[in-house]
This record gives structure tokens, C-alpha cells and sequence, in this order.
């Protein structure tokens, strides 16, 4: 018996932290790859998750900020890079 269908446009997302963590392996991985803006998306999705879920503080939140940063640099965004890390300075 077959699973149940989705589409691939369907966003599949749970609270489990180990979620967030494949999911910012995913993002990695279009970033080498060179599919930045998809990267960034993710990254931005995971960020958002991982300040609902974990605070804004919380280790995971902290990485997940950097790498959205990172992520930004990657695709030319200088001044969008800034941002979170600067935001990541403040919530230490």
C-alpha cells in the first residue's frame, strides 16, 4: 500500500528540533551546490522556526542566524548580511 501523496510544492514542517537540523542541512547543501536562493529561503523559514520554537537565544536560533547571514553573503547581499549578524551579538 502506498503513502500518502504530496505535492513537492507542499511544505512538510515539524517542531522537532532534529527538523530544523535537517532542514539547515538541506539549505547547506543548496548553498554548495549554488542554488543560493532556494539556500535562502530555507534559511530564512529555519530562522523563523528556531526563534517559535527555541527562543531567540538558543543555540540552534544563534546558528541557524549565522548561516542565514552567511547565506546572504553568498549571494552578493551585503547589506542583508549585517543584519542577523548583528541581531546574533545582541542575543548572545
Amino acid at each position: 500500500m502506498a503513502g500518502p501523496q504530496t505535492s513537492k510544492s507542499a511544505a512538510v514542517r515539524s517542531d522537532h528540533p532534529d527538523t530544523l537540523a535537517s532542514y539547515n542541512a538541506l539549505a547547506y547543501a543548496y548553498t554548495s551546490a549554488g542554488r543560493v536562493d532556494e539556500a535562502i529561503a530555507l534559511y530564512e523559514q529555519n530562522l523563523a522556526d528556531a526563534e517559535r520554537l527555541l527562543g531567540p537565544d538558543h543555540p540552534d536560533t544563534l546558528i541557524a542566524r549565522n548561516n542565514l547571514g552567511r547565506a546572504y553573503h553568498s549571494a552578493g547581499r551585503l547589506p542583508d548580511t549585517l543584519t542577523p549578524l548583528k541581531q546574533n551579538l545582541t542575543d548572545r
